[in-house]
């Protein structure tokens, strides 16, 4: 992949995250707008839009959980966060109902691979919630799992850095689970 031309141009990155808004749902703006300007892109990983996804937790029951403590992040973006209901969660079979839809976290046949696939399905159900123009971003996994709501013309600022570095959107498809490497 090519490098965008702008990826590293600070004051294109500030434009973007002017024009889609970014600053709306953010606690402290002021502040982290000087971090961008001093720190470029690695300055959003210390966004209000970011949220831990510690994918064992995630996998262990904690996906309600982590849902809940994103509720006032999803309102300052319009989002009524529907009712979360745990339907099954056994160590073998993990179902979560959102509003009107049914989550099949993992089931007997895939519980192996529990912690990807909460992982997945977390970052599935925030995206199924946000309005458009928002992404729910994954970074890393495993313990260091972490994951920022932001505008998706923000991303190719991140191809300066590291590939494991950059946003991405899980999938289903072991070993790396669509996370850049």
């Amino acid at each position: 992949m090519t490098l965008p031309a702008h990826a590293e141009d600070i004051n294109a990155l500030l434009a973007a995250l002017d024009q889609t808004k970014f600053w709306d749902a953010e606690i402290a703006p002021d502040e982290l707008r000087e971090r961008v300007m001093s720190d470029g892109v690695v300055a959003l990983f210390g966004s209000s839009r970011g949220v831990s996804l510690d994918a064992e937790d995630l996998a262990e029951g904690g996906i309600a959980q982590t849902l809940n403590d994103m509720t006032p992040l999803l309102a300052s973006l319009g989002v009524n966060p529907p009712k979360i209901e745990t339907i099954e969660e056994d160590g073998y079979t993990y179902r979560l109902r959102i509003g009107s839809k049914t989550y099949d976290v993992y089931t007997p046949e895939n519980h192996q691979d529990s912690w990807a696939l909460a992982f997945i399905a977390t970052v599935q159900i925030v995206n199924d919630l946000l309005p458009e123009g928002q992404t729910f971003y994954a970074f890393y996994g495993g313990h260091d799992g972490y994951g920022i709501i932001m505008p998706p013309e923000t991303k190719p600022f991140f191809d300066i850095l590291p590939k494991r570095d950059r946003p991405y959107i899980p999938v289903n498809v072991p070993p790396w689970y669509g996370q850049p490497h």
